[in-house]
C-alpha cells in the first residue's frame, strides 16, 4: 500500500471513529446511525479520545508526503492541522474542564438538529 493510500485509509477510519464517538456531530453531517445517542463524557472517555487524536497526529506527521499528489498533500496538511487543533484544544484550552455549557449544548443541539433538519 502506498503512503498516500495509507493516509486516505487512516483518515477515513479516523473520521468514522470520530463520528461514532460524537453522535451529535454525526447527525449534523447527515450520518444517522447514532441518532439515539450522545457522546460519552466520562473523564476516561475524553482522555481516550484525546489519546486517539494525538496518536493519529503523530502518525500523520511521520508520513513521507513527497510522493503525494497535490490534492493528497493539501488533504494531509488539512488533517494534520485539524488534529493539532483538537490536541491543542484538549491540552491547553481544556474546554472539557472549563465549559459546563458544552454538555447542555450537545444535548439540546442534538434534539434541535433532529427536529429542524429536513430528514426529521
Amino acid at each position: 500500500m502506498t503512503e498516500e493510500k495509507l493516509f486516505y485509509t487512516r483518515t477515513e477510519e479516523g473520521l468514522m471513529r470520530m463520528l461514532e464517538q460524537n453522535p451529535v456531530v454525526a447527525t449534523h453531517v447527515g450520518d444517522h446511525r447514532w441518532d439515539d445517542r450522545l457522546a460519552d463524557h466520562r473523564p476516561e472517555a475524553i482522555d481516550q479520545r484525546h489519546r486517539e487524536m494525538a496518536d493519529a497526529l503523530s502518525e500523520f506527521e511521520a508520513m513521507e508526503t513527497d510522493g503525494f499528489s497535490l490534492d493528497a498533500g493539501i488533504d494531509h496538511t488539512v488533517m494534520v492541522q485539524l488534529l493539532a487543533s483538537f490536541v491543542r484544544q484538549h491540552e491547553r484550552i481544556q474546554v472539557h474542564r472549563r465549559d459546563p455549557g458544552g454538555y447542555l449544548s450537545e444535548a439540546l443541539g442534538g434534539i434541535v438538529t433532529l427536529l429542524l433538519k429536513e430528514f426529521a
